[in-house]
């Protein structure tokens, strides 16, 4: 079989920075973001108030950041809630 390759750069993708991006992403998202690793990424959703799925997405995080990389029509509607949510974080 033959590899096969996807243009996923239309893709959105969100960058989290400073020194509270863990703790932040944590409880904004399903899955345990201290786990994240550069090696792989993690599989996460965003829940709204009655635990329906407002978004899909991967986690990758480096030493020093965590990337975001949802579908390309989450991109305005995911920065608009986690900008809403940062409110005395270093995210």
């Amino acid at each position: 079989m033959a590899p096969a390759f996807f243009d996923l750069s239309a893709r959105a993708k969100l960058r989290l920075t400073g020194a509270d991006r863990v703790r932040f992403l944590n409880g904004q998202t399903t899955n345990d973001v201290r786990r994240a690793r550069a090696e792989a990424t993690q599989e996460s959703c965003v829940l709204n108030a009655k635990g329906h799925l407002d978004a899909h997405l991967f986690l990758f995080a480096t030493p020093n950041d965590i990337w975001i990389d949802a579908d390309e029509e989450l991109r305005e509607q995911l920065r608009f809630r986690l900008e809403r949510y940062v409110i005395a974080d270093d995210a």
